[in-house]
């Protein structure tokens, strides 16, 4: 009896030590650090007001043109891959994750025993808004790198990834490696008689694409959802969802929506000015899912950080930083991370991006042919596969996407696998 007491004794501490080391508060609840609460008609008008003055400079950027620099961190619990590695002697201290409860989430990592998996490198951008179109070229620095916190070093990893275009738009999104031959070619098989090697350009959907680990997706700066794409619903975007609230507000949106805005929807304010107005979306005590939107009025009201908690589940955080540009304000810095880790769970995933942005113009005119996919740097037989439709087709210089079925392959006009 006496060793069954101090069992539960000793259970009662583990679970107190771990609410207290792992808390799972709810973002929803805090909210007394956003400054005063604002309800009523004030609470439409200022919603009003944040989405025609965000709608109007994000409609303002018609094109956007510049280069970034990027870092990624992703956090893997598997086996630490030391053993492939050259030790380095320096430490890497720098996590690169938004500030919001990186040293609860730390913590949690570092008692899962895995290890920092680190790339960084540039990018060059174009987005065509008007047109529904977005290009970008990643260039991979030379080496990436493991940081295993257990021991505090640096690995260095002798593999280059490939650069990577990517040509996205509201239809389609293709994705090419140029400097990339692959030997297993997408079915069908009669493909690899042709010749050993071959680059590939692979086709998906929109939404397919913003999923890929080698997209820098610039949209993020627009919207509240990691999937964003041109085929978003407009909800999602930072623009809108404001406007989107007081209209609900004002009860002019479905009786649900109506219901969820009115019990949900909380708006706050600081008391500098111009100020910074937070939106917190979520019920109090709810422990499923909370959002927060802060819009500061330094930058023309757009958004500066949105985070959002699913109980769990993922914590999302996403900061902005803003140059002016022709009265425009422009992103220059845009840093996310993701992160599921539980105390008591063996899953454990994490993700962080930084983009350090340089624009290079804005509204200038941008040609269709820079979107095309020959600007890719295509040549003769190249392949182009398509995820959804599982077909493949060959490049021919002269006719275009040719069906492999159709392709007559003529030696003489290629120097793959050469």
């Amino acid at each position: 009896m006496r060793s069954h007491q101090i069992r539960n004794v000793l259970a009662v501490l583990l679970v107190f030590f771990l609410q207290v080391r792992f808390p799972c508060r709810t973002l929803a609840d805090d909210v007394a650090q956003y400054g005063r609460e604002i309800t009523g008609e004030e609470r439409v008008s200022t919603l009003d007001r944040i989405s025609t003055l965000v709608r109007r400079n994000h409609q303002g950027i018609q094109t956007w043109k510049g280069k970034c620099e990027y870092r990624d961190s992703d956090y893997s619990t598997k086996d630490n891959p030391t053993s492939s590695q050259n030790p380095g002697s320096d430490q890497f201290k720098e996590f690169q994750f938004p500030e919001e409860k990186i040293g609860q989430a730390q913590e949690t990592l570092q008692a899962k025993e895995g290890y920092w998996y680190l790339r960084e490198g540039t990018a060059e951008f174009l987005l065509d808004q008007q047109n529904q179109k977005y290009r970008v070229l990643k260039q991979p620095t030379d080496v990436e790198y493991f940081w295993d916190p257990a021991s505090g070093y640096r690995h260095r990893r002798f593999y280059r990834s490939p650069k990577t275009y990517t040509v996205f738009d509201a239809e389609q999104a293709v994705e090419f490696s140029p400097d990339r031959f692959l030997t297993r070619i997408p079915k069908p098989g009669y493909e690899d008689r042709i010749f050993p090697k071959a680059r590939v350009a692979f086709k998906m959907t929109p939404s397919e694409a913003v999923y890929q680990a080698s997209l820098i997706n610039l949209l993020e700066c627009f919207a509240s959802d990691s999937s964003v794409s041109f085929t978003s619903h407009s909800s999602r975007f930072f623009s809108n969802y404001p406007g989107k609230i007081a209209a609900n507000l004002r009860g002019q949106g479905s009786e649900k929506d109506q219901a969820l805005s009115n019990e949900y929807a909380r708006l706050h304010t600081t008391a500098e000015q111009p100020p910074v107005v937070t939106l917190v979306y979520g019920k109090p005590g709810l422990t499923l899912t909370s959002s927060i939107y802060q819009f500061d009025g330094k930058v023309g009201y757009n958004v500066t950080r949105y985070m959002q908690t699913l109980k769990g589940s993922s914590n999302i955080w996403r900061t902005i930083k803003y140059a002016e540009i022709g009265e425009k304000f422009v992103p220059s810095e845009l840093r996310t991370g993701l992160i599921s880790a539980q105390a008591e769970s063996k899953g454990t995933f994490a993700h962080a991006r930084t983009l350090k942005i340089e624009t290079e113009s804005i509204n200038q005119p941008i040609e269709a042919t820079e979107f095309e996919l020959v600007i890719l740097g295509l040549k003769y037989g190249d392949r182009r596969y398509d995820e959804t439709t599982k077909k493949s087709y060959a490049y021919d210089d002269k006719l275009g996407f040719v069906p492999m079925e159709d392709f007559n392959f003529d030696p003489s006009r290629s120097d793959q696998g050469k």
